[in-house]
């Protein structure tokens, strides 16, 4: 049997074809992620076009009533056609899968930063351009602050971690000099 998250990928990889056709494939991006949070994110919408009991064609027409002229026509296609085939379950996972196939088409990182205070946009824009440089990537900044740091910064890009943070500094010293007895063993046994 598929898994609900190989079913979202093969959609979201031909979503992604229609799209690179059609040159629109970061617009797609944003679009698909603000109507699957709006239909997901309802309780009595997601009720409806989750449930078995509801026919497609009812999903469909409501669709494209509510849909029609305000969507892409990309899109509206796509959530059609996952109504007909009683496929609106991936609707949740679907976003992030679409990123992903994303990324990788156009070589793009998404790349987690932590620092002490708020990176100031020359900061960022340095940081985008070495870290570009250096993963050979487009690079999308997750800035986040965090005040435990004490200074530096934690940058993370998939399984790399760079941990150039005062707080990890001092850890380190710390553990040095736990390491080391200056004076004879029977002083540190008390």
């Amino acid at each position: 049997m598929v898994t609900g998250s190989k079913v979202a990928a093969v959609y979201a990889e031909a979503l992604l074809g229609v799209a690179s056709e059609d040159g629109s494939l970061r617009e797609v991006e944003t679009e698909l992620s603000d109507l699957c949070a709006l239909i997901v994110g309802g309780p009595e919408i997601w009720a409806y076009f989750r449930s078995p009991v509801v026919e497609p064609s009812a999903k469909v027409s409501l669709l494209k009533k509510v849909l029609g002229g305000k969507a892409r026509p990309i899109l509206l296609n796509f959530l059609c056609v996952l109504a007909r085939r009683r496929r609106m379950e991936i609707l949740p996972g679907l976003p992030l899968v679409y990123s992903q196939l994303l990324d990788a088409k156009i070589s793009r990182r998404r790349v987690q930063v932590r620092s002490v205070r708020p990176l100031e946009s020359a900061e960022e824009g340095r940081l985008r351009e070495v870290l570009g440089n250096t993963l050979k990537a487009e690079i999308e900044l997750q800035a986040a602050v965090d005040p435990e740091l004490v200074g530096g910064l934690v940058i993370s890009a998939g399984d790399l971690l760079f941990d150039g943070s005062v707080s990890r500094k001092l850890a380190l010293m710390r553990e040095a000099m736990l390491g080391h007895k200056i004076f004879g063993e029977e002083y540190y046994e008390n």
